[in-house]
């Protein structure tokens, strides 16, 4: 019995909880990048290896990214590059 009292006393404080009207609703979308291009350039003094990745997202707005690696890295681990950050927009 109690417990069927106490089930009646929270069911209208649980229903409110979740039905809040006031709450705002988010318009925020989620901008992933698309890579356009990308240039390998060698440092002449150290002979470290540059990658420079540009990256487009779907308003415009470019990034670069950079990764650098030993002289004797093999290229199979050259081509693992740094993503750009997925952006959040209104």
């Amino acid at each position: 019995m109690r417990r069927a009292l106490l089930a009646l006393a929270l069911a209208p404080l649980l229903s409110a909880s979740f039905c809040d009207p006031n709450v705002d609703v988010s318009t925020a979308r989620v901008l992933a990048p698309k890579l356009i291009d990308t240039e390998t350039v060698i440092d002449p003094q150290t002979g470290e290896i540059i990658t420079l990745s540009h990256w487009e997202y779907p308003d415009g707005v470019t990034v670069t990214t950079k990764d650098r690696f030993k002289k004797d890295t093999p290229v199979t681990d050259r081509r693992l590059t740094s993503r750009a950050p997925v952006r959040f927009t209104d």
